[in-house]
């Protein structure tokens, strides 16, 4: 089985470049770790200490994280302070990862919720950012094969989300665009509750009260339609 040992040692060396140091710090970690041939242990760890292992994990980490700068900038705007820590935290949490951009924000995401949910990650406007984010991202993706309309009463359009929110959901996008962690934290008001977004290729906000909100995620008639949607053509 030293065969198998080997591949998952040298998928975990390259993927993480802080366990690469580690072995290459104390070699006595990687055998205690795998079940390796004196051969296979002595080719891993001429890797690790090869230059070109740099490169190596730049690239690993830079297809790593062009997704996340791409689909998740808002986020990536808030954490920014505690970028690095966070990201090596995140690979060393998600070794695997299929390269896929929708996998690795959908990865992303679930790592800093359970890191707010247990109290371990705490900044400023950062669950709303996340779930702005977040329902961005579902709208990209969407392929259009969960879209539901129904001939009978008014549904939302497959390119807009409701998400729910503390601050006013127009006011921070605004925030964000030119949001600083560097600068003196910007005010936005602070309004909770139900809000439709709508992309397509520019967000827009609106807020809906809750009966309208659950109605349109549970697929139920919307008794008092909010005319503005209509005219805009968010509720079809």
């Amino acid at each position: 089985m030293s065969l198998k040992s080997f591949q998952e040692a040298l998928a975990e060396i390259i993927t993480s470049p802080l366990t690469g140091q580690a072995y290459h710090k104390d070699p006595l970690l990687l055998e205690q770790k795998y079940n390796l041939t004196e051969r296979e242990r002595e080719r891993l760890l001429d890797m690790i200490r090869q230059k070109g292992m740099k490169a190596n994990y730049m690239l690993y980490q830079m297809n790593r994280l062009t997704p996340l700068s791409m689909l998740m900038a808002y986020t990536l705007k808030i954490i920014s302070p505690q970028l690095m820590p966070l990201l090596h935290e995140f690979w060393k949490t998600y070794p695997r990862t299929s390269f896929q951009f929708r996998d690795e924000v959908g990865f992303f995401s679930a790592f800093l919720r359970q890191k707010i949910a247990d109290g371990t990650l705490d900044l400023p406007y950062l669950e709303d950012v996340l779930c702005i984010d977040d329902a961005l991202n579902d709208i990209r993706f969407d392929t259009g094969e969960q879209s539901y309309v129904n001939d009978e009463f008014f549904t939302l359009h497959p390119l807009a989300r409701i998400v729910h929110l503390t601050y006013d959901a127009t006011a921070l996008v605004e925030t964000m665009v030119t949001y600083n962690p560097a600068l003196p934290q910007p005010e936005v008001p602070v309004a909770p509750g139900y809000y439709v977004l709508y992309y397509n290729g520019r967000l827009r906000c609106y807020a809906v009260d809750t009966p309208t909100a659950m109605a349109l995620i549970e697929k139920r008639p919307v008794e008092d339609i909010p005319e503005e949607l209509v005219d805009e053509e968010i509720l079809i």
